[in-house]
């Protein structure tokens, strides 16, 4: 089954994107059912920050809603080689799993390094300016750490939802 993907243009709002792919008219429920699958699809989306333009978007189906004619991004079918079935989305989601560790852990270490006396005292000496401002860029490397965690583990979550939605699919298929 193909993945629907579109790139975000000038859309400012969720509600914009949902609006601009989906056909959802004056329907305030259709437009919450939209909103509510670009979110479950793009966590990222979540928040008060608009979408970048230039970002990929999962654009999943809606029961009950179509793609909007000529919608603005437009929708293209992507098929994702060697994640179609259960088992390779599985195999990829402890791959994730260690990422998700990993970006922790790089985080920590990170962290450690520039909060070390030897750092500090090294700085101080070679590079006055840069010391001065050390709060600054430690602050910086610590949310860059926990964006870091946050897109692994919303990673980690799509690819277990996709799992669950495929095993739900192939329950339901006659072939397995």
């Amino acid at each position: 089954m193909p993945i629907r993907i579109a790139t975000v243009r000038k859309q400012k709002t969720l509600a914009g994107l949902a609006k601009s792919l989906y056909a959802v008219g004056r329907s305030a429920e259709r437009q919450q059912q939209a909103e509510d699958a670009l979110l479950r699809a793009n966590p990222h989306l979540a928040g008060d920050r608009p979408p970048p333009a230039g970002a990929t978007l999962v654009v999943p189906e809606v029961r009950g809603l179509a793609f909007e004619e000529g919608a603005s991004p437009q929708p293209k079918d992507v098929i994702v080689s060697g994640l179609g079935t259960a088992d390779a989305l599985a195999r990829f989601a402890r791959v994730a799993e260690k990422l998700v560790d990993l970006a922790k852990e790089a985080g920590k270490s990170d962290l450690a390094e520039l909060k070390s006396r030897d750092f500090t005292s090294g700085l101080a000496r070679q590079r006055p300016e840069l010391a001065v401002q050390l709060p600054q860029i430690i602050e910086a490397a610590k949310q860059d750490a926990e964006t870091l965690v946050r897109r692994s583990e919303q990673l980690l979550e799509a690819l277990r939802r996709a799992v669950q939605d495929r095993k739900r699919v192939a329950d339901r298929s006659p072939l397995g």
